[in-house]
């Protein structure tokens, strides 16, 4: 985490909601973004994930190496 951090991700609780450019946390807290890295660990389970086109019917993303079909989306490749 520390290599991400000193290139500038800023690592925040859960998405909880996205609306434009404002993404909102499980903690209550919300921030302007330009782009989403999803990091989610070793079991894939995206059904919390409300955004049009990044999960199919099994919860499982749809990413291409790490690339949503939703601009500025991306996850862990």
């Amino acid at each position: 985490m520390a290599t991400l951090r000193d290139k500038g991700v800023r690592v925040v609780p859960g998405l909880t909601s996205a609306n434009g450019h404002v993404a909102s946390f499980s903690d209550g807290s919300s921030i302007e973004v330009d782009a989403v890295v999803r990091a989610a660990g070793y079991d894939e389970d995206f059904g919390w994930l409300r955004v049009p086109v990044t999960v199919d019917k099994r919860a499982k993303s749809l990413d291409t190496e790490g690339i949503s079909p939703v601009p500025g989306f991306y996850s862990e490749a």
